[in-house]
Parts: structure tokens; sequence; C-alpha cells
């Protein structure tokens, strides 16, 4: 944790072994111990320096170890924490740039959108997510994104974060879905069955079936039920699996008699 100590002995180390280069944990750590000083340029002229000597090593073992991406994404995640987001998205493309990894790893993408949602910096996290679009055309967090803004009613944020994510490579249908999951989960079932509603779009089963297991796992059971009346005309929806999955949460809580009324419920439909 000593700074100079740490410099003095990756000093040594580089003297005496020139061509030696696994040690890559060791200049990790004195980069986040720079980070967490507010030293950024040392951080990154240490990063730069080490790539620039060894750089031929970094073979796809290298590159794709889960280690080594765990422990660049504490220093991103320790960067955000002490520096901020634009220190951290330099850092970012350091090290994409210097082969630490490889191009567009999505695991370290994410931290600078993820971390600004955890601190309720939307205006920060929308920053992030065009940083990520123009970038690596990804779109990490867009979801926690849509439901927020939507929560503020900030229709011009939402617009913004809908069109960034529609000219990605999401699939407008995927996008479409989860703003719908945006507005079921800020109780706003009109606007919900609007987009629903929109000529063309289909159900993706596998979307709406972890959403609604997303939502029971909340105890969310009425935006469950608001889900199923949101889609209810949507094309290709399966409406019995819908209801399933209402029962199976009910059910999973031991709510025998909600089950129950889920369950009369599909038999009213006549999907049974």
């Amino acid at each position: 944790q000593d700074i100079k100590e740490a410099e003095k002995y990756l000093d040594q180390l580089q003297s005496q072994y020139p061509d030696f280069w696994q040690y890559t944990a060791g200049v990790i750590h004195l980069a986040r111990l720079y980070i967490k000083e507010n030293k950024v340029e040392a951080a990154s002229d240490l990063l730069k320096s080490q790539a620039d000597k060894h750089r031929e090593k970094y073979d796809d073992e290298f590159r794709n170890s889960f280690t080594l991406c765990k422990r660049l994404g504490d220093l991103l995640n320790d960067s955000m924490d002490s520096c901020g987001l634009k220190a951290t998205q330099e850092i970012l493309s350091l090290l994409f740039e210097a082969g630490y990894v490889k191009e567009g790893t999505y695991e370290l993408i994410k931290i600078p959108v993820e971390k600004c949602i955890d601190k309720k910096d939307f205006d920060g996290a929308l920053e992030a997510l065009e940083f990520s679009l123009k970038n690596y055309n990804r779109v990490p967090g867009f979801g926690a994104i849509f439901k927020h803004f939507i929560k503020e009613e900030n229709s011009e944020k939402l617009q913004k974060a809908v069109d960034l994510c529609m000219t990605s490579s999401l699939d407008q249908f995927t996008v479409l879905h989860h703003l719908m999951f945006g507005f079921i989960e800020n109780g706003k079932l009109k606007q919900a069955t609007n987009i629903a509603e929109t000529p063309g779009l289909r159900a993706n089963m596998a979307l709406l079936k972890d959403h609604c297991g997303k939502l029971a796992m909340n105890d969310k059971m009425q935006q469950i039920q608001d889900l199923i009346e949101a889609t209810r005309n949507l094309f290709n929806i399966d409406k019995e699996e819908m209801h399933f999955q209402l029962i199976r949460a009910h059910s999973s809580k031991k709510d025998w008699h909600q089950a129950l009324d889920a369950y009369i419920s599909l038999e009213e439909e006549g999907l049974t």
C-alpha cells in the first residue's frame, strides 16, 4: 500500500530482469494506488509504459484471462470512485489500446455506466451510455436508465436514451420490450400497452419470462399482472405462459389464494 516502496521494487525488477514481464498484477496494483490518490496521469503512464515494453508477449490466453479482467475491473471501479467518469473512460480506452484485454470486453465496458447507476447519477449514466455506444457499439444498463427517466417523467432524456439504443447492436424489439418494462415498473400501464401495440412488434417470450422472474423475486406481483394486461394483444404472445408466470410467482411465496385467483383468471380466458 506504499507507493514509494512499490515504485522502488518495480524499478529494481525492471532493471534486473528487463525481459521478464509476468508481473502485470503488480503493475495494476500500483496503478490502483495511483488512482486512489487521484494520480490519473501517473497510472496511465505506468500502464502504457508496461504495455510498450511487453505488448508483443500479450497473447490471447493473457488477454482472455478471467483473473486479469477482474483486476482491471477493480482498477476501473476505483477510478470511478476516486477520479470520476471522464478519467475512467480514458483509462478504459487505454486498456484496450495497450492490448491488456480484448477490445470491447463487455465486463469492463459496463463498469462506468453501472457505477453511475449505483450512485444514482443518471445524467452521468446517460453520458457513459453514449460513450459506450460511440466507441464499442454496446449499451449496458439501458433498462435501468429507461426506468429512471420514466420515473422522473423526463421525456427528453428518455427519448435520447431510446434513440441511442435504437442505433446500437440491439434489435429494436429488445429495446421496445425494455421500454415497456420501464413503464410497467413505474405503474404506467397505459403507456406500456401503447408500446406493446407498436405495429410489427412481436413478443420475445424469453425476455418476458425473464422479466417476470425478476419481478417475482422482488415480490412485484401486481407488475406481473400489469405486464399480462399490457401484452394481451401483443403479436405472438403466449398468454398461457404469461399467466403461468403469475401463478408460479404466487405459489413460490405460498400465497395459495392469489395463485388460485390467477388460475381461475386463466380458465376464464379459456387458456386451459
